[in-house]
């Protein structure tokens, strides 16, 4: 990249940062700011939000409806007409590349099953992995992978922007900065910093983060350095429920906000928010709500234009 175009964009950046960090906290100002990114950056932000961090209190998501979609033409291409499209970007996108995020814990590129390039950068707060930012798409530099893209999409693959090494080195450390400026404005908004260490607004985070991962009282115990029988009482003490309650409660809340805005099957959404299989998840949806999952979603759903992943 030419040293100029390097300096513009440093300077835009650090400008948008400042703007970004001054102004009083508020929910909209996320995306304004994912956008202004875009702009100045030339590229497409995807954010997916792996512990349902970025939501208020409400459960309303901080970004809009969209972003958590690959937006991108070359992205969207045929997953409309190849059901088994759609489902291939889900396993490589979701599953694959939030194991690696999760392993990696920094910035690096991937290779889609399209052979596509997106940058990937982990958003961590301390060793929780809250959401997964992805910037693109490129087709790879010289230096890449020779992945070939699907039949009738060479064209379109070969309009890409190519990126290499240094290019690749250079935007993953712009994104860590903008995905460490989401995470502090997150905690602002959400006040989840640990300004007040209470012991309730530690067992609610605790909940909040883990909500998707197999979790249960022993590790919040070992979490508030109580016994699992004392960590018990004091969260029926402080929250008025048990923790397996809370617990299932947020773990529903994600199931009714991913009914009504995905196309992931009953099993996705299982595997995606804590639970063991779409047929124990469809019982306790059904007993908690009184209409079945699906009923649900036919209900409520207001899926946007765009993909499920």
């Amino acid at each position: 990249m030419h040293k100029g175009v390097v300096e513009f964009i440093l300077s835009s950046y650090f400008q948008l940062m400042a703007a970004f960090r001054s102004i009083s906290p508020s929910s909209s100002d996320l995306e304004d700011f994912l956008c202004a990114q875009e702009k100045t950056l030339g590229i497409t932000l995807t954010i997916h939000d792996c512990a349902s961090a970025f939501q208020d209190a409400q459960g309303r998501g901080l970004f809009s409806a969209l972003r958590a979609s690959h937006r991108h033409p070359y992205c969207r291409e045929g997953r409309r007409c190849h059901e088994d499209w759609d489902r291939q970007c889900f396993r490589d996108c979701y599953w694959e590349c939030h194991a690696q995020a999760l392993r990696r814990r920094g910035p690096f590129a991937k290779t889609c099953w399209k052979g596509a390039v997106e940058l990937v950068v982990p958003m961590m707060r301390q060793d929780v992995l809250l959401a997964v930012l992805f910037a693109g798409v490129f087709c790879p530099g010289k230096d890449g992978s020779n992945a070939v893209p699907p039949r009738g999409m060479a064209r379109l693959h070969s309009d890409l922007p190519q990126l290499d090494e240094s290019h690749a080195m250079f935007l993953g450390q712009v994104l860590v900065g903008v995905g460490q400026a989401l995470v502090q404005r997150l905690e602002q908004i959400q006040r989840l910093d640990d300004q007040t260490g209470d012991r309730q607004t530690l067992i609610r985070r605790f909940i909040h983060y883990h909500a998707h991962q197999d979790i249960g009282l022993a590790d919040l115990a070992k979490l508030l350095h109580l016994s699992p029988s004392r960590a018990s009482h004091l969260i029926r003490e402080l929250l008025g429920a048990s923790f397996q309650d809370l617990l299932i409660q947020e773990r529903l809340r994600r199931v009714r906000g991913l009914l009504v805005s995905s196309r992931f099957t009953l099993q996705e959404i299982a595997e995606r928010t804590g639970f063991a299989n779409a047929f124990y998840l469809s019982r306790l949806f059904k007993a908690k709500t009184g209409v079945p999952p699906n009923a649900y979603r036919c209900r409520h759903q207001r899926l946007p234009m765009g993909d499920s992943s």
